[in-house]
């Protein structure tokens, strides 16, 4: 099955979490993000393979490569990308609850629910931290409701997107700014924060999505 290495680097985005920063821009150098790259997505994903290299199978697998190695021209995406370990996490759960039939690589996932992961958490168009708005997602009984942000449509579904701008040393909004994502009609319960934002390509960006993000539920 596909390496994955990431334990030590979970080690690491905790205590950069914690420590926290007065920056503009939240960011976390997690080894995922490094600014602007001059080569398409896909070719980005490569350069990581400790985070990637099972997120690159997964959009092989499901046939959607084109729209991240810059085949369908002119076209931008946002990718609010999955990592390796929520991958592993993933085919656990499922080994859990079929033990007779488990998924033994990211291949023996169904193509289909590959494409169902990866179409919701694309948006087809280029979104930066500039370009989405302050909000929050307030809990009310029954559910949440959504103040402010933005509601984008991916290629299947909506998500709500929206920053937030965390206190400094009690001083209201003067901290880092955190990017968060629902998915509507999903099974994660929250909204969900990016660990890296604004990794920018020729034909797209990425917002790394936490380690711990579950792909149950999608």
């Amino acid at each position: 099955m596909e390496k994955i290495n990431v334990f030590f680097r979970c080690l690491v985005v905790t205590t950069l979490v914690i420590l926290g920063a007065c920056t503009d821009y939240q960011y976390i150098d997690t080894g995922l993000a490094n600014g602007k790259h001059d080569c398409t997505v896909w070719e980005y994903l490569h350069s990581q393979p400790d985070d990637w290299d099972s997120t690159i199978i997964m959009i092989e697998h499901a046939g959607m490569k084109e729209y991240f190695d810059g085949s369908r021209q002119n076209e931008q995406i946002t990718f609010f990308g999955i990592t390796n370990l929520s991958i592993l996490a993933y085919m656990l759960d499922y080994k859990e609850a079929h033990p007779t039939k488990p998924w033994k690589t990211v291949r023996d996932i169904p193509v289909e629910t590959c494409r169902h992961v990866l179409k919701r958490l694309i948006i087809p168009q280029r979104l930066v931290v500039e370009d989405i708005p302050r909000g929050r997602l307030e809990a009310v009984r029954g559910g949440y409701t959504e103040v402010e942000g933005k509601v984008c449509k991916t290629l299947e579904g909506e998500m709500f997107v929206y920053t937030y701008r965390e206190d400094y040393n009690y001083i209201p909004e003067k901290g880092e700014i955190g990017l968060y994502v629902y998915l509507h009609g999903s099974g994660n319960s929250d909204a969900n924060r990016s660990v890296s934002t604004d990794i920018q390509m020729s034909n797209g960006v990425v917002h790394a999505l936490s380690y711990g993000f579950s792909l149950e539920g999608l």
